[in-house]
């Protein structure tokens, strides 16, 4: 990621839902690496929903494991895409598995998860993933002005 792409990412604001108090903070750490620091770690999506609920600023994405104890991230978007508040209706959801299967794919997109992305993933496929689900385009590394917003810079 070049520095610009970094900057254009820097003012969001992420939640990472995960059973996994190790997975939270390597992406805690992941996002934070690349110039994200507004992260909230939630332990499941039991949590995460009334947080969503309750929130005066809903996050700009979501970070969701597909599976956790109680709540999996299939049936915790299922719920964010039936909120009452258009916000959490619309936030960009994306799911992380280690599963490889086209079915969690296809079942993902059928209930309006924004991506899913298959673990393991590094800092760059995870900055470059979050920049498109919000409709950046993120140039190749060798071309000057690496972040653009609907083909507007940002």
């Amino acid at each position: 990621m070049t520095p610009d792409i970094v900057a254009g990412l820097g003012g969001l604001r992420i939640m990472v839902i995960d059973d996994d108090s190790v997975m939270r903070g390597i992406l805690r750490r992941m996002l934070h690496q690349g110039g994200i620091q507004d992260v909230e770690t939630v332990a499941g999506g039991e949590q995460a929903l009334p947080q969503l609920e309750g929130a005066q600023r809903v996050p700009d994405v979501i970070l969701c494991d597909l599976y956790m104890k109680g709540m999996d991230g299939l049936y915790f978007c299922n719920k964010a895409r039936r909120s009452d508040r258009d916000s959490i209706r619309t936030v960009p959801i994306m799911i992380l598995t280690a599963e490889h299967t086209e079915m969690v794919h296809e079942v993902g997109r059928q209930i309006g998860v924004s991506q899913v992305l298959t673990k393991p993933i590094s800092t760059n496929e995870l900055l470059a993933a979050i920049g498109r689900v919000l409709g950046f385009v993120l140039a190749a590394p060798n071309i000057e002005a690496s972040a653009f917003r609907q083909g507007k810079a940002v």
